[in-house]
């Protein structure tokens, strides 16, 4: 009589490529031989050299390679939470990991990712990839996405992808000292999108927003508000820090404005090009 599934288990070691993939469980763990997948049940633990995955059960999904069995996928279900080597956090309740890409794709309720200066949250779904082209990793945000920085600046939009700098080595693309971490760089908002602060408040239909200089750019529909004060146009230049915008003109498209006069800030406008934007401060 032939079984298509084993307890073998609390912990084990199973391979993905040159690293090793340690897993643990409080309830066991399950061989299924026919459908080529470890079942990890119980406080669950995945551990790779540089990504932790804690769940209520982790599902190994293996490839028969010569004498071996090679993890391409993990799937991680109920409770999950997500540690990176530079010690992000991502929460959810469904999450997918495919090793070779280095993506991950998490859905469910109260969707986060959580680093050092940053928590960005979503309705639908977040995607981080490690192994991005670039200085670092890649976190999107999709539906009502959220990012909300320590600084008191925050992006919303209808997707957001946030990338980050690695500052594992111990120091930012600025210089700046760090004990390790990914630094974001740059966030992309597309749809309805909206930058504030305690100074300013402005929305576009897209928009980027650049950490390093606390700044952003938008466009289409633009309003940007400060105090009684709103100009209105198609592409705007924003200093979160200082709380100056500047509002830019494109070929057939003005700007305008509404100034209260209980307003002590210096405002001009203009409907003219780009030179002569105006500018609030």
């Amino acid at each position: 009589m032939a079984f298509s599934s084993l307890s073998i288990a609390q912990e084990m070691s199973v391979q993905q490529g040159d690293s090793t993939i340690e897993v643990q469980a409080s309830e066991g763990i399950e061989w299924h031989r026919d459908r080529q997948v470890y079942i990890a049940i119980g406080d669950a633990v995945a551990v790779r050299d540089d990504l932790t995955v804690y769940a209520d059960r982790l599902l190994a999904h293996y490839r028969s390679e010569e004498d071996r069995e090679d993890i391409y996928k993990v799937e991680a279900v109920g409770q999950v939470r997500i540690v990176t080597e530079n010690g992000e956090e991502i929460f959810g309740d469904h999450a997918i990991y495919f090793l070779e890409e280095g993506s991950l794709e998490v859905t469910g309720d109260d969707l986060r990712y959580v680093s050092a200066e940053e928590t960005v949250t979503a309705r639908d779904s977040l995607e981080y990839e490690e192994n991005a082209d670039g200085p670092g990793p890649i976190a999107i945000a999709r539906g009502n996405a959220f990012v909300d920085r320590a600084n008191g600046d925050q992006i919303r939009g209808d997707v957001i992808t946030a990338y980050f700098e690695d500052t594992a080595n111990g120091e930012t693309e600025n210089g700046d000292s760090e004990n390790g971490g990914s630094e974001m760089q740059e966030a992309e908002a597309v749809g309805n999108v909206e930058v504030e602060n305690d100074t300013v408040f402005a929305s576009g239909e897209q928009g980027v927003y650049y950490a390093h200089n606390e700044t952003a750019t938008l466009e289409g529909n633009v309003k940007v508000t400060r105090g009684n004060n709103q100009l209105n146009g198609d592409r705007a230049e924003i200093n979160m820090r200082t709380g100056v915008s500047r509002l830019l003109a494109t070929e057939g498209q003005g700007v305008s404005g509404l100034i209260s006069p209980d307003e002590e800030d210096d405002t001009s406008g203009s409907s003219g090009n780009n030179d002569n934007a105006p500018e609030s401060q």
